[in-house]
């Protein structure tokens, strides 16, 4: 099981990340998906000001971040989006409810990615720690026997 050093550094930055976040990771963690859902329909634009504007994006992420890991809403958090979308972007709540669940989904599917190359770079750290030890276990026994040998040699001269 060979994994790309990409993958390793990947998910370390993610698990650190998610490990030691303060609310400004979280935030960052998810402004994707809290911009997909803000985004304005075509026709109308944003009514929230700049304060506004990151003041319900936090919100938002803060609903986020409690569904992790699974990112599964829970019935009054996803209306409560919906509603939000539909206020923000002009959408209709039957638009809105659909952004709502193709941006959850969206999560969902990065969660499980972030976890899938978590679990392989696990793999790949047991793997190598397994082959280490048998590295160190072999030359440990190979200097003892070098020690030996040459403590043998060592006699025979004096």
């Amino acid at each position: 099981a060979r994994v790309g050093s990409s993958i390793i550094g990947g998910a370390s930055d993610v698990a650190v990340s998610m490990a030691g976040s303060s609310d400004s990771d979280e935030a960052r963690m998810t402004d994707y998906f809290t911009d997909s859902l803000l985004r304005p329909s075509a026709n109308v634009g944003s009514t929230l000001s700049t304060q506004g504007a990151e003041d319900r994006r936090k919100e938002l992420a803060t609903i986020f971040m409690h569904s992790f890991p699974e990112v599964q809403l829970s019935n009054q958090d996803n209306e409560y989006l919906a509603r939000v979308v539909a206020q923000e972007t002009g959408l209709n709540a039957q638009q809105a409810q659909t952004r709502v669940n193709e941006v959850t989904s969206s999560l969902r599917e990065a969660v499980a990615s972030v976890q899938s190359a978590a679990d392989e770079a696990r793999e790949a750290a047991a793997y190598t720690a397994g082959w280490m030890f048998i590295a160190l276990l072999c030359g440990a026994f190979f200097a003892s026997w070098m020690a030996t040998f040459g403590g043998r040699i060592r006699d025979r001269i004096n």
